[in-house]
């Protein structure tokens, strides 16, 4: 470390944290009603839902991310290179829709759970560093056991949210509406839980203004705003169009 940066210690905002944890849990449980949409639909409107859960899955586990960004204070003012930001948004859905597509493409066992859960897990790894490496003016440091933890924290989310949404009975109406919001609690927990370990695997450190450019920056307070008003459109759009589609297949 040289004279131009010290060490950052941050705190959080526990209001933020909740919405965190709230974000991922009913993105967990709208891609659990989407996987069954994938399920149950006629050949032609599968690229559709798995479209449109990849956009879910993806959009939520993102917001939460930045939501906790949000929730962490540093004793400086941070901004968000936009290219990263849209790069993370890129990786979590395509993460998201490759392990839907693979699950969905394969048949039933164990081998094909762990690609499918390892190649969305890598989505959620890639979304969550590369949303830590839009922070600025900042510099960060990992302590690599931590963070090969969060690593296996991101697959094993994604294994239990692929084997709830397609191998288990959540979606076979043989469930209650009571047990499926427990799951999804279990995933979104799991899902946040990642991130909060790959937090714990970071140190942060200042920059000096003259050494950092935010060109394409966004401001925080503008973020969250955004974030909030584009995930309530997106799970009512998505709750409305499951319920929609109930409607016309019965």
């Amino acid at each position: 470390m040289n004279h131009h940066t010290h060490l950052l210690e941050g705190t959080y905002n526990e209001l933020l944290v909740t919405l965190s944890f709230l974000i991922a849990i009913t993105a967990a449980y709208a891609s659990f009603g989407l996987a069954n949409r994938v399920k149950i639909s006629r050949a032609k409107f599968i690229q559709f839902w798995l479209i449109s859960g990849a956009f879910t899955l993806g959009i939520g586990i993102w917001s939460m991310h930045f939501i906790a960004m949000l929730a962490f204070h540093l004793p400086v003012d941070v901004s968000y290179n936009l290219w990263f930001v849209l790069l993370s948004i890129l990786g979590a859905i395509t993460g998201c829709y490759i392990g839907l597509y693979l699950i969905h493409k394969q048949k039933k066992s164990i081998k094909a759970l762990i690609i499918a859960g390892s190649f969305m897990g890598a989505g959620i790894v890639f979304m969550h560093y590369l949303g830590m490496m839009a922070m600025e003016p900042i510099m960060i440091s990992y302590d690599p056991f931590i963070v090969f933890l969060s690593i296996l924290i991101a697959v094993a989310a994604s294994n239990t949210a692929l084997w709830l949404g397609f191998y288990s009975k959540l979606n076979e109406g043989k469930l209650t509406v009571f047990a499926k919001v427990i799951c999804s609690t279990i995933m979104g927990i799991a899902i946040a839980g990642m991130h909060y370990t790959g937090m714990q695997a970071a140190s942060f450190s200042g920059m000096s203004m003259s050494e950092h450019s935010n060109g394409f920056a966004l401001n925080p307070i503008y973020l969250s705003v955004v974030i909030v008003f584009f995930i309530v459109c997106l799970f009512t759009a998505v709750f409305l169009t499951i319920f929609m589609d109930r409607r016309v297949q019965k």
